[in-house]
């Protein structure tokens, strides 16, 4: 723990498990809303990346509520949040957020969802933060407005064969959540 520069080092949760005779490496982070926490979430950001691009040698799952991106464009440009802002904050937020989610591809680690279904026009629900409605399953999937805050990064060699969010949870939270596949 003294390593750890964040105030909120219990968002950050980190485990190994023996699978057949391989070690598996597991995060899980709750990137706390910029809006509400301010630095700390790029502090969750920054730590999470830090650690996993320094000490990771073994096959790895980083997933949670990341909070983040803003927006992600039909073709596969990620906007974070505080994109258009200046400051030295902003910066090391919008390097925090693109670290997170597109850096890892540095150590082999991939987008789970989109390496299974792309970007633009998919068949499935690609948000997993409904913010248009109030009952996301009143409305047909194609139809829910929101935003993909919940991600699940996995070294390739795992070999995702599917991914998706599960929209009967939004009957028990403003979050569905994501289930992944993997070909070991």
């Amino acid at each position: 723990m003294k390593d750890w520069d964040t105030n909120l080092p219990e968002k950050i949760l980190h485990a190994k498990m023996e699978l057949d005779d391989q070690t598996l490496e597991l995060w899980n982070i709750r990137a706390v809303p910029g809006s509400m926490h301010g630095e700390e979430k790029v502090k969750i950001l920054e730590n999470t990346f830090s650690r996993i691009m320094k000490g990771s040698q073994t096959p790895c799952i980083l997933t949670g509520d990341f909070n983040s991106p803003n927006r992600e464009l039909t073709d596969g440009t990620t906007i974070p949040w505080r994109h258009n802002k200046e400051g030295d904050v902003a910066k090391r937020w919008v390097e925090a957020e693109l670290n997170i989610l597109r850096g890892l591809e540095e150590k082999g680690m991939i987008d789970v969802f989109r390496h299974c279904h792309g970007y633009g026009d998919l068949e499935v629900l690609d948000v997993s933060h409904a913010t248009q409605t109030d009952d996301p399953l009143a409305v047909p999937p194609e139809q829910v407005q929101g935003k993909r805050f919940d991600h699940i990064i996995a070294s390739d060699e795992l070999n995702p064969v599917g991914c998706y969010y599960d929209q009967k949870g939004f009957s028990c939270s403003d979050h569905a959540p994501i289930n992944a596949e993997f070909g070991l």
